[in-house]
């Protein structure tokens, strides 16, 4: 979509932008570059990494495990301690991540 702009608005937008960049002619003014567009465009990188296919899946999984450890606790299959009724964990995924066990 083309958003359209009224000339006199668009005088109006150099002219405020020539009050605080005097010497401004484009977008390719160091010191506008500097303060209006470079933090945008890291901005924009950074969000592009945290959303990139790779980071969504891993944050995917990781909050699958999340809510079906919580459900799991909740429903009473999976212990963060080893259940007195078990002699074994029958699985684990991680070092940190609560057993899971088969307790009747």
């Amino acid at each position: 979509m083309i958003m359209r702009l009224d000339p006199h608005k668009i005088t109006e937008i150099v002219r405020l932008v020539r009050k605080r960049y005097p010497d401004w002619e484009n977008f390719d003014h160091a010191q506008f570059r500097e303060e209006e567009i470079t933090y945008k465009q890291q901005a924009a990188d950074a969000a592009r990494e945290t959303l990139s296919e790779n980071n969504l899946r891993k944050g995917i999984y990781l909050r699958f495990v999340t809510v079906a450890s919580n459900l799991a606790i909740t429903l009473k299959l999976l212990s963060k301690q080893r259940p007195s009724c078990s002699p074994k964990p029958m699985a684990s995924y991680q070092s940190q991540a609560p057993i899971l066990a088969c307790c009747r």
